[in-house]
């Protein structure tokens, strides 16, 4: 079963200006490339959230702890 954890971008990279900024693609290619990790994308600002960083991964492979600490 898959599991997700959003992140508000604006909070992890707060001197990046949108998210079409390659310090964001990085993070997504870095968290993709790890073990247990299925899939890390953006999810667009809307309805007055920020931008976010959504990761879903398998939880019998990655804690949230992990997840957390690689992002």
């Amino acid at each position: 079963m898959t599991e997700k954890l959003q992140f508000d971008i604006p909070l992890l990279l707060p001197e990046v200006p949108d998210v079409a900024d390659r310090c964001v693609e990085r993070l997504q290619s870095t968290l993709n490339a790890r073990d247990g990790v299925e899939n890390a994308h953006v999810v667009e600002a809307e309805n007055g959230l920020p931008a976010r960083l959504c990761v879903h991964f398998d939880p019998d492979r990655l804690s949230l702890v992990q997840v957390r600490a690689a992002v």
